[in-house]
């Protein structure tokens, strides 16, 4: 039997357990390199989609104010409305898209990149808020409608106004008082064709202070042909009191459409609308395209410091 010295039993396990270490490095070390990839292609992953939905919420957001654009330039109320709800629904899928990147900035716990996402939002707040107000002065009309209401019916009623003073003049021609009548029915179609084209400055007019304007000018060539026509009354004999009832008649039908086509032009809705998507639209959509576009850089420098 060979003699076992006291150290020779501890130097036959040295090469196990070294072999025993090195195997636990080696595990350890594909452990945590398996994690690092792991860990990089999500991080690659989630700057991919992140990028995606930046990319897309500024897509929509631009098709929204198109057919912003788009339902203030339509002349019809059918078209108006439906560009209106395009516009609307491309705010929603805005909103579908931001939900959506919120829940990967979270994930990131990105301060930078959830900073510039606040900066969106609030911007994007007030984008709808101005949007809600525009759309729905864009898809009612009133100037649009005031100036089809003058153009159509108003026309019409002067037309018959001044047809019937004119048939009244000739009427009248061999009468003692012919002259006068004459005078008078002249001096009521100047005052009628006065009034009437007042009616498309109101509708253009843009403040409530230069339609008290116009509305002023307007009452005071209503009330010369209505003077007019109590004159005439006492110097028109037989057959002319029948057209002067006849443009006595035009003339009350005139004055109940110029105050419906003054009702409508004293809403303004086409030109608030205007107003609102050439002025603070077009300033807050700068805005947000801005925002979206610092967020999409911060994405993109985070996603290269992980990639190196």
């Amino acid at each position: 039997m060979a003699l076992e010295l006291p150290g020779d039993r501890g130097k036959s396990r040295l090469p196990w357990v070294f072999g025993v270490l090195l195997l636990a490095m080696l595990a350890v070390v594909l452990i945590y390199s398996y994690r690092t990839d792991i860990r990089l292609e999500d991080v690659l992953g989630n700057m991919a989609k992140k990028n995606e939905l930046i990319s897309q919420m500024k897509t929509d957001l631009l098709k929204s104010v198109e057919a912003e654009k788009n339902a203030v330039l339509a002349d019809t109320d059918e078209e108006s409305s439906k560009f209106a709800r395009e516009s609307l629904d491309s705010e929603s899928a805005v909103n579908r898209e931001r939900t959506l990147l919120g829940q990967f900035i979270d994930s990131g716990r990105s301060a930078a990149e959830m900073k510039l996402l606040g900066e969106f939002d609030k911007c994007w707040d007030e984008f709808q808020k101005i949007d809600k107000e525009l759309l729905d002065f864009a898809v009612r009309n009133t100037n649009l409608k005031a100036a089809a209401l003058s153009f159509g019916k108003g026309k019409e009623a002067v037309s018959r106004f001044e047809r019937a003073l004119a048939n009244l003049g000739e009427a009248e021609s061999s009468a003692p008082e012919a002259q006068q009548v004459l005078k008078r029915a002249y001096s009521a179609v100047s005052g009628i064709l006065n009034l009437y084209s007042l009616e498309a400055p109101h509708i253009i007019a843009s403040s409530d202070k230069r339609m008290d304007e116009i509305e002023s000018e307007m009452n005071s060539a209503a009330d010369r042909v209505r003077s007019d026509l109590k004159a005439m009354e006492g110097l028109v004999q037989g057959e002319g009191k029948t057209q002067l009832s006849e443009a006595e008649s035009a003339f009350a039908d005139f004055i109940k459409i110029n105050a419906e086509v003054l009702m409508l032009s004293r809403q303004n809705t086409n030109v608030k609308s205007m107003e609102l998507s050439l002025g603070a639209k077009r300033k807050i959509t700068a805005q947000c395209i801005e925002s979206l576009d610092a967020l999409q850089k911060a994405v993109g420098s985070r996603s290269f410091r992980a990639t190196r």
